[in-house]
């Protein structure tokens, strides 16, 4: 058999059982996320690298998921029920390629992928990874300039801090928030801040002028526990951090002080007159939508700022997915829970995993920072025509 090692001992791996019982076939038996008192669980995440030794560069493998079930709201379904499952594989650490994956035709195995192995390492994850390594990397590289102010609303189950990143004139009179990794898998929202970050400190008279009008308050990490560990929904004590945002109960700061600090800084700004005006989470899926709150106070007038930031997005990124309809209100998520808890336009983003209509192809983390770097000129003109 050709010698392999499966190695899921880095930062963001994600923990799963390997073996190689076939010539050139790899079986992988992966673990999920578990909600807390629930029957709940998620497995969406994939990332670990496939080592060999020098003589081997030029083979290839068939890597194997094993058949599992998701469970959400009590309902099972197939994790890999998606026609279209893609991946990404990188041979050098910096660059990566898209790779889709076949259903499989052996019955305990529910998708494929056929992995050429170029180099000794070769590093497979379904999307892009964006460890808190590189994170920190960035925000050191921030730090000076001077209209950047970093600092932490508070920490993680495991201590990890929670960084809070602003740009723009503190007392210009538009603000924007933007949460990225609630759910760890999710690395568009980081590659899209990544982006947007990027954009505004590059010093242009473009970017300066929308920093003088527009404080952007940014959240890029939420769920570093999870990031750290490969997981795909949950924090550590099994809590999501897209729900428990109701009007009447606070977020346990022992149980998910991850929610409990942004809780804290969200009621800080209120008593500070600095509020938001919109509050964006930022996610991935497989539909890539806009999912609307529906507000008991004002919902016309939401409906339609957020119609007018929808056109937006249209015109000046490759966003074409458009909003989810209907009046269907989920309770305790973000996009509701700040809306009515703070009066902020708050929504839920979801960008398409696997594939992006707009590009016509499998979106790539380069696009997500283009998207981000776009996103600026998208929120300078939402508040121009707003003022």
């Amino acid at each position: 058999m050709v010698p392999v090692f499966v190695d899921t001992y880095f930062e963001g791996a994600t923990p799963l059982r390997w073996e190689q019982e076939e010539e050139g076939v790899i079986d992988l038996y992966v673990i999920h996320d578990h909600a807390r008192f629930s029957p709940n669980q998620q497995f969406t995440q994939w990332d670990f690298k496939v080592h060999i030794p020098p003589e081997r560069i030029g083979s290839s493998v068939r890597l194997r998921f094993a058949r599992l079930n998701n469970c959400w709201n009590g309902r099972p379904s197939p994790a890999m029920k998606s026609k279209r499952v893609t991946s990404v594989v990188s041979y050098d650490g910096s660059t990566w390629l898209p790779l889709l994956g076949i259903p499989s035709e052996t019955a305990e195995f529910a998708i494929e992928f056929e992995l050429d192995l170029r180099s000794e390492s070769t590093h497979f994850a379904h999307v892009v990874p964006y460890t808190d390594s590189r994170l920190q990397q960035r925000l050191n590289a921030l730090r000076p300039h001077p209209s950047v102010r970093i600092y932490d609303v508070g920490a993680t189950v495991d201590g990890r801090p929670l960084e809070m990143v602003e740009l723009g004139n503190t007392e210009a009179p538009n603000r924007i928030f933007l949460r990225a990794r609630a759910h760890p898998w999710e690395t568009g929202g980081s590659w899209l801040l990544d982006g947007l970050m990027t954009l505004l400190t590059d010093d242009t008279p473009t970017s300066r002028a929308i920093l003088e009008t527009t404080c952007f308050c940014l959240m890029p990490m939420s769920n570093k526990d999870g990031v750290h560990r490969g997981m795909t929904r949950f924090n550590v004590k099994g809590i999501d951090l897209n729900r428990g945002w109701g009007v009447d109960t606070p977020h346990d700061p022992e149980l998910v002080p991850e929610n409990a600090c942004l809780q804290n800084w969200f009621s800080e700004q209120r008593r500070a007159g600095r509020l938001p005006q919109m509050a964006i989470c930022v996610h991935n899926d497989d539909n890539g939508r806009i999912h609307p709150s529906h507000p008991s106070i004002d919902p016309a007038g939401y409906a339609a700022r957020l119609e007018r930031f929808e056109g937006l997005l249209r015109e000046e990124t490759w966003f074409t997915e458009g909003m989810v309809g209907g009046s269907y209100r989920n309770s305790g998520t973000f996009g509701e829970g700040v809306t009515e808890l703070y009066g902020a336009d708050a929504f839920i983003w979801e960008l398409n995993a696997r594939w992006a209509e707009g590009l016509g192809r499998q979106p790539m983390h380069t696009d997500w920072q283009q998207m981000g770097a776009n996103l600026a000129t998208v929120v300078q003109r939402y508040f121009k025509a707003d003022g």
